[in-house]
């Protein structure tokens, strides 16, 4: 088996993959993406809180 065809079956099998879980994550992604914006907003404000200092 060639390297194309090796590699074409892992991404072929990844977005089956994907697309199996994603009728699953679709009620957590929300909660995910809340989580990661909320930390960035967090780490933002103690990184320009504590850089008076």
């Amino acid at each position: 088996m060639s390297a194309v065809k090796t590699l074409r079956g892992i991404w072929r099998t990844f977005f089956w993959l994907v697309r199996e879980e994603w009728g699953e994550m679709d009620h957590k992604l929300l909660k995910i993406v809340s989580g990661a914006i909320s930390l960035v907003i967090a780490v933002a404000f103690w990184y320009f809180l504590f850089r008076g200092f």
